[in-house]
């Protein structure tokens, strides 16, 4: 709940330009925090086993074994931010954004089936928003 009253005020606070620039650099720091420092995957990994509000997890078992989604509050603020300030220009941007970052959801949980590893959750919202946008604009929506 905090997490969206967060989404809310930041987005309220930024326009859409600069909403996209932010999840843009956070994407960059994700991928280096996951696969680079790996940090953010010993954090997840901390957060977990302590049951905090940091962290929204799923899991699904599998032939080879357990298969967990593990969204950080960040994973979820970020788009939210996106789809507020994006509802100033229209609500279609919302619904893009939106729509883009749900099916981002169904991306990651395909891609850690497949790879069964941590992976970061932002660079593939951003790229599932950034096709979602550019088709959009293709096919005249926005």
């Amino acid at each position: 709940m905090a997490t969206a009253g967060a989404g809310a005020v930041f987005g309220f606070s930024l326009t859409f330009f600069t909403a996209a620039i932010f999840l843009a650099l956070l994407s960059v720091y994700d991928y280096i925090a996951v696969f680079k420092t790996k940090h953010m995957v010993e954090m997840a990994e901390s957060l977990s086993k302590r049951k905090t509000s940091f962290l929204v997890s799923s899991s699904q078992p599998s032939e080879r074994g357990e298969i967990r989604l593990e969204l950080g509050t960040g994973d979820m603020l970020i788009p939210i931010i996106l789809e507020v300030t994006g509802y100033a220009i229209s609500p279609i941007y919302t619904a893009v954004s939106f729509s883009a970052s749900v099916f981002s959801l169904f991306v990651l949980f395909v891609l850690l089936v497949q790879r069964k590893s941590a992976l970061p959750a932002l660079p593939i919202i951003a790229a599932c928003n950034l096709v979602f946008f550019a088709a959009a604009k293709i096919i005249g929506i926005i």
